[in-house]
Parts: structure tokens; C-alpha cells; sequence
């Protein structure tokens, strides 16, 4: 069955016995498969090329066709030309940048200015508003009453001279460790100089255990009592009676105490029937 054709490359009609012929004769047929119609992809314009891959009509088009027109960066916002299709980013930074963990915002605790950081432990947007918080304010003088400020939290006194007299109000009854200072009177009553005088005198400042005398150092024998002063519920002139105080040198002081000390902690664990 023929069918009508209308040539390709010189546009004359033709009868072929087949559906798909494009051309006329096989001169037709040459030139219209080395020299192809192709649209510019920018322009538009319809040109006749041999080169099957060609996509623009000339040179100022595929150069025009390259500039790409401008854009917003992504991540900072500036505009600029890409160089690529696909470029998002006027810099290899911002590029670097979006890709980063988003930077939280935090809130100035002493300016209340808003700023950015990584470091959780910032809680001041520069040094100077730190410095601001933590700067500590005029006091009063604990001694003279003058106002100044204080290189730290510590210090109470202007200087060291109203520190020396003003520290002497922690001295005596004002301290709150205050329980009554030294007794004018000797720990074993007023009478215990006396009769230890009266012992060593009676004992030849000889101890009476090993019979050692010392007269170059008098301080070398000392009086004990036989029976504990504590025992006599403060009654020191039955305590320091000459019945119960002895001459001892020093080591046999200590042995003395050491076993006065023991007997009297079996007596009360007799008396209180840990014993028996």
C-alpha cells in the first residue's frame, strides 16, 4: 500500500511503499542526516548543524546560557552569582556553617542582651558584664565606720590599723567561744600552792616511790593525790590535805595516775554491776 511523504530536507512530496520514510532519495537522505535542524536552548533559534550534540546556535548564547542569574545564600542571606547549578552557599563557610549544630541563643543575665555560643557555661555575653555582676559593692568599716571597697569578700576593716583595734572586739567576753577565760585561782583551790610547799617540804623533794631527788630542778617532783581530786565533789581542803598528797618524781607520777585511772574506772563498772 503507498503512502504520501512529505521529504525532509527539501520538503517535496513523494510516494513510498513504507509508513516511516523521512526523505526523497538517498540525497536527501545524506544531507539530512549530517546537517540535523536544532533549537538553541537559548535563544531558540532554529540552526542546521552537523554535530548532533550541539544545543546552542552560537557562541555568545552557550556563553549567556552559563550565567546564572543571582541568588540568596542560604545561610547567611547575602546575594551572589553562583558558579554552579546546584550551589546554594555564597562561600565554602557558609557551606561549613549549615551543616554545624544550630548555635542556641541565650539571654545576658546582667545586660539581658541576646548573643550566641556553644559553651553551656556562658551565662554573660562579653567579660565586662561579668566582671559588672560579680563586682562587689561599698562596706562600712568594722572598726572606724568609713565606707570602702573591698578587694574580696573576707575583708571586714579599711586597713590594718583598724583591723588590729578592731579585731580586739572578738577578744575576752565578745567572742561567742567565751566560757569565763582563766581562773585567778589554781585549778586544785586557792590553798593548793600552799600545802604543796608543805608536801615537798615534809617529803625532802625525794620522791617517796623510788626515792629519786633532784635539787638543781625543783620542777622534776611534783605533788600527787592519792585519791583523786575529782572524788571530793570540789572540797579542795580535804582534797589537798597533807594525808593525801605525796612527793613523785615524774615517771612515777604518770604510773600513779595511769593506775588511779584504772581503779577507778573498775570501781564504778563494780558499782554499776558490770562486775562482780
Amino acid at each position: 500500500m503507498p503512502f504520501k511523504h512529505v521529504c525532509h530536507q527539501c520538503g517535496i512530496e513523494f510516494i513510498a511503499s513504507v509508513s516511516v520514510r523521512k526523505y526523497c532519495s538517498r540525497q536527501c537522505n545524506g544531507l539530512g542526516q549530517r546537517h540535523k535542524p536544532i533549537i538553541c536552548r537559548h535563544c531558540g533559534k532554529i540552526v542546521v548543524s552537523p554535530d548532533s550534540t550541539r544545543q546552542f546556535c552560537d557562541r555568545k548564547c552557550h556563553a549567556a546560557s552559563m550565567r546564572l542569574e543571582q541568588r540568596i545564600c542560604e545561610q547567611c542571606g547575602a546575594v551572589y552569582t553562583p558558579s554552579k547549578v546546584a550551589q546554594k552557599y555564597c562561600s565554602p563557610h557558609c557551606a561549613t556553617e549549615s551543616h554545624r549544630t544550630p548555635i542556641p541563643v541565650r539571654t545576658c543575665r546582667n545586660c539581658g542582651a541576646v548573643f550566641r555560643t556553644r559553651d553551656h557555661r556562658q551565662i554573660f555575653c562579653s567579660h565586662a558584664c561579668a566582671v559588672d555582676t560579680f563586682r562587689r559593692s561599698d562596706i562600712t568599716c568594722g572598726h572606724c565606720g568609713k565606707s570602702f571597697w573591698p578587694s574580696n569578700n573576707k575583708i571586714k576593716f579599711c586597713s590594718r590599723e583598724c583591723a588590729r583595734f578592731g579585731q580586739t572586739r572578738f577578744y575576752g567576753p565578745d567572742n561567742h567561744f567565751w566560757s569565763g577565760g582563766y581562773s585567778s585561782q589554781p585549778y586544785y583551790g586557792p590553798n593548793w600552792n600552799f600545802q604543796r610547799e608543805l608536801a615537798l617540804e615534809r617529803d625532802a623533794h625525794t620522791c617517796q616511790r623510788c626515792e629519786t631527788t633532784s635539787p638543781d630542778d625543783p620542777s622534776s617532783i611534783s605533788v600527787h593525790h592519792i585519791m583523786p581530786f575529782r572524788l571530793f565533789g570540789g572540797d579542795y581542803e580535804a582534797a589537798n590535805d597533807l594525808a593525801n598528797l605525796v612527793a613523785l618524781c615524774r615517771s612515777c607520777h604518770r604510773k600513779e595516775e595511769s593506775t588511779a585511772v584504772i581503779q577507778l574506772s573498775m570501781s564504778l563498772d563494780q558499782d554499776r554491776g558490770y562486775l562482780k
